[in-house]
């Protein structure tokens, strides 16, 4: 079983600024836990509420284990019913250099609050191929464990960044990097000629794309539709744009 102590520090891990001091994060459940084979997310500790499972011990064979936790996983669980597997990660630096804006296609996320918005958009990102996601320093924490839940491992296959917005899109402006933001007015999606290497911002699920991204974006797009709904929501959106773009290039 687990010590007091350490329940104590796992289950404050809900929390950013306790994931921040203590330099870990939690996921929950054997499929995402799983999906973190072969990349750099190798769990400290597996907890298990019963008996360790030997897949998983053979797949993180440097991991410590603790069998056994019953109850004690309820509270370091963020879900209504939880599993009976949980792994603590150390968080890991940040990987995306502004250097690598340059090579291929990237995201920029401006100021997105729902986690489970996020951690869908950056598994879609990771499914079309765009391991490039920076984010404001407004979006939602993308160790928050319901965007880690809602990427189903996703997190784990990107290179992100959380930067200043004008700081950032400078210097791809500077590079002469198109930088392209979904709107509710602008050119058709469905119709409209990608470039090869281009930065693709998506904003706020309220307020869109705030006037300080607004100023650095060369190309308006938007999703045609015939519906009397005001906007989709931003991972839809993101669905939708990410396909068209897999569709007519090169990402492919």
């Amino acid at each position: 079983m687990l010590s007091n102590t350490q329940l104590k520090q796992f289950a404050s891990l809900k929390v950013k600024k306790f994931r921040q001091k203590y330099s870990q994060f939690v996921v929950e459940g054997k499929k995402s836990i799983k999906e973190l084979t072969h990349t750099n997310f190798i769990p400290d500790t597996l907890l298990f509420r019963h008996k360790s499972e030997d897949e998983l011990c053979k797949l993180f064979p440097t991991s410590s284990i603790i069998e056994n936790c019953g109850d004690q996983l309820n509270k370091i669980s963020s879900f209504e019913t939880p599993g009976d597997t949980i792994a603590i990660i150390p968080l890991p630096v940040p990987s995306l250099s502004s250097s690598s804006i340059s090579k291929g296609c990237s995201l920029f996320l401006d100021e997105i609050q729902d986690p489970g918005n996020l951690g869908t958009i950056i598994r879609l990102a990771v499914w079309y191929g765009f391991n490039n996601i920076a984010f404001s320093k407004g979006c939602t924490d993308i160790f928050n464990p319901k965007t880690i839940q809602a990427s189903m491992g996703g997190f784990s296959k990107i290179n992100f960044v959380y930067t200043e917005k004008e700081t950032w899109l400078s210097q791809a402006q500077s590079a002469n990097i198109p930088i392209l933001g979904a709107f509710l007015e602008g050119a058709d999606v469905h119709h409209f000629v990608f470039p090869k290497n281009f930065i693709l911002v998506i904003g706020n699920e309220g307020d869109g794309i705030s006037p300080e991204v607004e100023k650095f974006i060369s190309s308006r797009i938007t999703i045609k539709g015939s519906g009397h709904i005001e906007s989709l929501n931003a991972a839809m959106a993101t669905a939708i744009v990410l396909d068209n773009i897999y569709r007519t290039s090169k990402l492919k």
